[in-house]
Order: structure tokens, then C-alpha cells, then sequence
């Protein structure tokens, strides 16, 4: 993963463009789709913006899945002056502690716990071993917290 394209992007057009694209796939399950950014513009950072947006999809991707209709999936940015943190919330089923220490392994899939609200096979294990790999390769972290509430909130700092 040492191809990155690293260039000056600005994380809160980047935050706002997923949440333009994953409005309509999320109005489809019947969920409500939130942002929350800072008041102040966020400096820019050297992101790779393909990469970025692609860990950012399988993140909201995984939230639509597996949040039940009628639920709430949250993106936020926050920042600091040396750091973003990106968040994607939901109030799904969460991680059952069980699936914790492994999630971010290659073909790792939780049990019933985590499974899709409508059987959906396609998810084979691959997408948070993906994220995490490329948020490394940023030199920053991928971590997950339960959501107060229910479900899960993931956490990325770079």
C-alpha cells in the first residue's frame, strides 16, 4: 500500500461529497443520513482522496447494512491542529464481543450478531482489512467504539 497519491485535500469536502452519494442508497433502507461538521473550515491534509474515500465507503457501506430500517447512520469530521478524525455512527446491532479482536482481519465475518438486516451474502470479510491497511499506510489509526445507544461508531485519525 505505498502507492498513495498524497495531495492536499480538504477533509470536509470530502465528508460532505459521501454524504451526497450515500443520501439515496440509505433513504433506500429507510435509514437517516446526518452529517456533522466543524463551524471553522478544516485545513487541508495530505490525503490520498481515492484511498480516503474508498475506507470512508466500506465504513458507511457496513453502517447501511447493517443498521434496521428506521435507523440513523451520523458522518462527523473533527479536527485539531495536527490531526482529522473522521466518524461514522450508526445505532445498528453493534459488534458482538466475540467478533471484537478480529474485525479488522482478512475474511473475518462475524457471527448472527453482525449479520446483514436482509441476508445480504455479499460481504465477504475483506472491506475493514482494506480500510485498516490503507489508514496505515496514511500513518494514522482505524478504531471502533460502541455507539452510546446501540450499534457501533468507527473512528479514523490521520
Amino acid at each position: 500500500m505505498n502507492d498513495l497519491n498524497l495531495k492536499p485535500q480538504e477533509p470536509d469536502t470530502l465528508l460532505l461529497e459521501m454524504y451526497e452519494a450515500f443520501f439515496a442508497l440509505a433513504h433506500e433502507h429507510a435509514l437517516a443520513l446526518h452529517i456533522k461538521l466543524p463551524k471553522d473550515a478544516v485545513a487541508p491534509h495530505l490525503l490520498d482522496y481515492d484511498k480516503i474515500y474508498q475506507v470512508l465507503s466500506i465504513l458507511i457501506y457496513n453502517a447501511i447494512s447493517y443498521t434496521p430500517a428506521g435507523g440513523r447512520i451520523t458522518l462527523s469530521l473533527q479536527s485539531d491542529s495536527r490531526h482529522i478524525i473522521f466518524l461514522v455512527e450508526d445505532n445498528g446491532r453493534g459488534i458482538a464481543p466475540k467478533d471484537r479482536s478480529h474485525l479488522f482481519e482478512r475474511f473475518y465475518r462475524g457471527d448472527q450478531s453482525r449479520s446483514t438486516k436482509d441476508g445480504d451474502t455479499t460481504h465477504y470479510g475483506l472491506g475493514l482489512s482494506i480500510a485498516s491497511e490503507i489508514i496505515k499506510a496514511h500513518k494514522g489509526s482505524i478504531s471502533f467504539m460502541d455507539t452510546p445507544g446501540g450499534g457501533t461508531t468507527f473512528q479514523i485519525i490521520i
